[in-house]
């Protein structure tokens, strides 16, 4: 029966049938209070894969020797599955901010929580540090808290900026109130513009010139 129930969980995952039976025999020989696993179970009915919780106490007799194990054993299937998924958000949303072209942070006054590696790439700041002093114009700060009071979110707002080594970076912002642990934060959005805000500036200078020469 041992070995049937081993090689069911083998056919789905060996290494985690190797850490359970591994757990079995400590719980067996007293190296653990208890057994507690959780196993993917190929079952012999349909050949689909469950997977099981089970919590067993091993009795023993006046000498110490295990004489037998008692407990439960649950399904927890559509539980790892839902857990697998959350996990699986997750690391495909982590895996989209670290990857994205543009800098996004979250801060709850002025603190920095979270920042993906573009943010960091370009303020040279990152989670636990302040973003305060990133702000220009510390007056355009004061207007970006009362826009999002207003409207409830400040959407394509050029702006300007320190960037990391101090040079002034050109930014078109999006920033959106959410809650951290129950305290008022704001989600940002931050695309670097510097370059293209040169180029208009460029064309616009050109343009001057000709028309001085036409006047």
């Amino acid at each position: 029966l041992m070995d049937e129930w081993y090689s069911r969980i083998t056919a789905v995952d060996p290494m985690i049938a190797e850490a359970t039976g591994k757990h079995y025999g400590e719980a067996v020989e007293g190296k653990v209070p208890r057994y507690d696993c959780i196993y993917p179970y190929k079952r012999p009915v349909d050949g689909k894969v469950a997977w099981i919780r089970a919590i067993g106490s091993v009795e023993r007799d006046p000498s110490g020797k295990a004489v037998f194990m008692y407990g439960v054993a649950q399904d927890i299937t559509e539980t790892k599955l839902a857990q697998d998924a959350l996990a699986k958000g997750q690391a495909q949303l982590r895996y989209i901010l670290d990857t994205s072209p543009v800098g996004v942070a979250f801060s709850t006054k002025g603190h920095i929580h979270m920042a993906n590696p573009r943010f960091v790439e370009l303020f040279g700041v990152g989670a636990g540090q302040t973003s305060l002093s990133l702000y220009v114009d510390q007056n355009e700060r004061l207007k970006i808290g009362e826009l999002i009071e207003r409207d409830g979110l400040v959407r394509d707002r050029e702006m300007r900026m320190f960037g990391k080594d101090g040079q002034v970076l050109d930014l078109l912002v999006t920033y959106l109130p959410i809650e951290h642990d129950g305290e008022k934060g704001i989600l940002g959005w931050l695309m670097d513009i510097t370059k293209r805000k040169r180029m208009e500036q460029q064309v616009a200078d050109q343009l001057t010139f000709q028309q001085a020469l036409v006047d």
